[in-house]
Order: C-alpha cells, then structure tokens, then sequence
C-alpha cells in the first residue's frame, strides 16, 4: 500500500489530468484518452516468503491501447522498459525474445489457478499437452515471467484470469523486444479477458495451436475465449 501510495502521488503530480488504476487502492480518474495501470508488487506471496521473484510493474495506455511499460525487479535491481515503437531495454541494454521455433526442448512459463473464479480443470487440460514436450516453470509473477519471455530468459509464457495491471507492462515489454502477445485462442483482447500467451512469432504460433486444440478438448468446465491479438 505505501509503494503505491508513492507510485499514485509521483505520477498525479507529473501528469494531473492522468487517470490511474491501480490494484491495491483502486484509485481511479474519468475516462480520459491516457491511463496508468499500476501493480505495486506483483506476486506478493512470494515477497511475503521471501521468494525472490516480484516486481513492480507500471503501464501507461493511450485510448486503451499500451504504449509504456516498466517493469523492475527490486531484488535483482533490473529494470525492463519499452516504448511503443522503440524497442525494449534491460537496464539500458536491447533486448529480444528467443529464437526457439519448437516446443520439445523450450522453457515455458505459467501461472497456475488459485482463485475460486478460475477453472483449474481447464487450465489442466492446457498444461498436459505443453508439459509433455517442454520444460515448464510457475514462478509467480505473470509480469516478471513477460519480461523474461521479452530477454530470452524464458521461450514462452501463458496464463489465464490475469488482471490488466498484472500484463498491461509486459504487453509492451514483449512486443518492443520483437514477440507476440495475445489470447491462445480465436479472438479478443487479452488485456481485457486475462488470458495471455506470450512468444517469439513461431514459438507463439506452435503454443497457440496447441493450446487451442487442448481448450476445444472434452473437459470439466469451459475456457475464456482465446484469441491472438499480435
């Protein structure tokens, strides 16, 4: 709460007529063309077990769409920016996602459902068929994994029922570093559904297909519609 308290007064001062969104307090302005979308710790029980692995994550959208975003890690003192259009950065180095084309052999990053408003019985059936050819990780934070997918560190990532705060970042994050993020299915905005799907260009096209064919998979209870939106 105080981290965002900070984050809330710096950015009310230097843009006043900004709305800003945020997870914790909520705070929020009218409807106007520019938002913030601020999480100021994003996988909180991590930090609160000492887990090293969260981040602040911080975004600013224009009519909806993101054009900013700055992740840092306050542990490892890393910060991963991206401005629409002018690639994306590690602490003033250009990164790039990998160029991995398969999923045999990737390192892929999840989230696994703990909400009661999730469907972990679905989200199952996505797992197996990923899990059966790659190396799968669920570290925590959905927007330190997209800032791994955008430095190479991970091939890929997917995770359903996120909040717009949790990916806003990482949306812009991703795509300066030259991948695709987007829904793993048919159609829609990931920003506004939470289910997300982050790559390379081949990479995310093999993960999409198979993602895909596992949701249309008899199942207890349904996916979200799950669509690209590169």
């Amino acid at each position: 709460l105080e981290c965002e308290r900070e984050i809330v007064g710096q950015l009310r001062r230097a843009f006043p007529d900004h709305d800003v969104v945020c997870e914790e307090i909520g705070a929020r302005r009218g409807g106007g063309e520019w938002q913030w979308l601020v999480d100021p710790l994003d996988g909180t029980a991590n930090f609160l077990h000492g887990f090293p692995h969260y981040a602040v994550s911080i975004a600013l959208l224009r009519r909806g769409t993101p054009v900013i975003g700055a992740i840092f890690d306050p542990f490892k003192n890393e910060l991963f920016l991206a401005e629409r259009g002018k690639g994306a950065l590690l602490n003033q180095h250009r990164i790039r996602t990998t160029e991995t084309t398969k999923l045999s052999g990737a390192l892929i990053g999840t989230g696994i459902p703990y909400r009661p408003d999730q469907n972990l019985d679905a989200y199952l059936e996505t797992l197996r068929p990923i899990a059966r050819e790659a190396h799968v990780r669920r570290a925590g934070s959905a927007a330190l994994d997209l800032a791994y997918v955008a430095c190479g560190r991970l091939d890929g990532f997917w995770e359903f029922g996120l909040r717009p705060w949790d990916i806003a970042a990482g949306i812009v994050v991703v795509r300066e570093a030259g991948g695709l993020i987007g829904e793993p299915g048919d159609d829609g905005d990931c920003l506004e559904s939470g289910n997300v799907l982050a790559a390379n260009p081949a990479l995310f096209r093999a993960m999409h297909n198979v993602l895909r064919q596992s949701a249309r998979a008899p199942k207890t209870g349904t996916l979200e519609s799950l669509a690209i939106t590169p």
